[in-house]
């Protein structure tokens, strides 16, 4: 299955196993690296371990989070008072 834009120049191929690396699944949710990342890390998107460091993303995992409505949007959480740098004037 081929994903993306109609203009054919942002077409990504999704594989018969519905698991995408990281960059892909990032391109399929139109977001950056970084975001996607963030997405996972606080729990928003499940990973699929393959192996020792090899993670994987499966395609319905990403497509019911876009249905959830909650694209990209991240809660913000400031630092906590003693990690902020502090600043002497």
């Amino acid at each position: 299955m081929t994903y993306g834009k109609l203009d054919g120049r942002s077409t990504l191929t999704i594989p018969q196993s519905g698991l995408l690396r990281t960059e892909d699944a990032a391109r399929y949710l139109t977001c950056s690296e970084s975001t996607f990342k963030r997405l996972v890390r606080s729990g928003c998107i499940p990973k699929t371990r393959i192996s020792a460091g090899v993670v994987r993303f499966r395609v319905t995992d990403l497509d019911a989070h876009l249905e959830r409505g909650t694209r990209v949007a991240l809660e913000f959480t400031p630092w906590p008072e003693h990690l902020r740098r502090r600043t002497s004037r």
